[in-house]
């Protein structure tokens, strides 16, 4: 069972509890989540050595993702390699 359930953070949930200021609160929200998993994989890239040596020798790769509760999709962003 998830920590958070999936209604907590949804669309319809904001809207329910904050009217309009739901659309505004849950933006916010959404890029709260984003600057977290950046700042996580900024730690992962600079606060280790080990980890340092691994990613400079190609052999490590630290990639930003969100999973959505709701929909159950993985949105991976920021450290993607170039396709």
């Amino acid at each position: 069972m998830p920590l958070v359930s999936p209604e907590r953070f949804s669309v319809k949930c904001f809207r329910m509890r904050f009217g309009r200021a739901g659309f505004l609160l849950l933006a916010l929200v959404l890029q709260v989540i984003r600057a977290n998993i950046r700042a996580s994989a900024s730690q992962l890239l600079h606060g280790s050595k080990i980890l340092e040596d691994l990613i400079e020798k190609g052999r490590l790769l630290v990639v930003g993702a969100e999973y959505s509760l709701e929909t159950g999709v993985v949105e991976f962003f920021d450290g993607l390699p170039e396709e």
